[in-house]
């Protein structure tokens, strides 16, 4: 369950589904940085969540679906995830080796 109030800024059918059994979701505030003189190239649908030893989930959703971050540039995307309940070493994974711990908050009340 939400416990702030945030929502995404229009409507989105993936997220009025309901979320399946024995899962929630999580949303993953992301910031890149271009420090490449060629810049860098974004594409949400190069980014998933997955557990350690287990499963993977690509976005429900995400607030940017591609763009060209210039150098000394930032994007800031949120993404949405539904993952299960008792996954816990969650690790972003991004295009090539990227692979960012998400850490266990999610599963705290702090």
């Amino acid at each position: 369950m939400e416990t702030d109030s945030w929502k995404p800024p229009e409507p989105v059918a993936t997220l009025k589904s309901p979320i399946a059994s024995g899962g929630h979701r999580v949303r993953v505030l992301l910031e890149l940085t271009a420090s490449k003189a060629s810049g860098v190239r974004f594409e949400s649908t190069d980014f998933a969540v997955g557990e350690i030893v287990g499963f993977r989930a690509e976005p429900l959703w995400a607030s940017q679906q591609s763009a060209i971050i210039s150098l000394g540039e930032n994007l800031q995307v949120t993404f949405i995830f539904e993952i299960p309940n008792k996954a816990i070493q969650l690790v972003l994974e991004g295009p090539g080796q990227l692979r960012l711990a998400l850490g266990t908050a999610h599963h705290s009340n702090l």
